[in-house]
């Protein structure tokens, strides 16, 4: 065997032994947003921008979970990177959209405090088109989230989104990592405003 030849499969080798550690480098994760109130004559609803400021250092009041009107809730700004591949010469569609299916979160304690939340999948919906970035809704504290701290705590979420590709097939974004720190009152939340 000569030396080109090892050279060759040793960098084979090397290469298919890498791992990118939860990493997706077409489907970046790269920031949250919280939520805009827009009313409409008597009418308020909560909406969402991928424009939107990252929202840095969130309060949640965990002991009020979300409910149909009212809820910790920020959005996951998505950037797929993938080109469309839409192909009208063949008759082929862009399949490279991706549709959001569900989100994996781990909770963790930044300091010393104890955390016995279990990890939790939480179903989302959303398109991020190819080439493009969208906003995904993510319900970080679901009813009947157990063993959340009391107020003042830090947490550390650390979550990815997992869905399909047009095409049929299964992807996971890249993971986040975002902190939030605990509060005990009714309108402590960064999104207490929102119905």
């Amino acid at each position: 065997m000569t030396t080109k030849k090892l050279t060759l499969i040793c960098a084979a080798l090397l290469a298919a032994s890498c791992s990118t550690k939860n990493e997706n480098a077409f489907l970046v994760i790269t920031k949250l947003v919280a939520p805009t109130a827009v009313t409409s004559g008597t009418t308020t609803t909560c909406t969402f921008s991928p424009a939107s400021d990252e929202t840095v250092f969130a309060t949640v009041n965990a002991s009020a979970p979300p409910t149909s009107t009212k809820g910790f809730r920020l959005a996951a700004v998505v950037e797929n990177r993938l080109t469309p591949n839409t192909n009208t010469t063949l008759g082929r569609l862009n399949s490279y959209d991706f549709v959001a299916e569900q989100v994996v979160v781990s909770y963790e304690a930044a300091g010393s405090a104890a955390v016995s939340i279990k990890p939790q999948i939480i179903p989302a919906g959303g398109v991020v088109k190819a080439g493009g970035s969208s906003a995904i809704g993510i319900d970080f504290f679901t009813p009947g989230t157990t063993g959340v701290p009391g107020p003042g705590t830090t947490l550390r979420l650390v979550f990815h989104l997992e869905g399909k590709l047009l095409d049929g097939s299964t992807v996971k974004s890249s993971e986040y990592e975002y902190l939030v720190t605990t509060c005990g009152t009714a309108t402590c939340d960064i999104t207490s405003a929102c119905p």
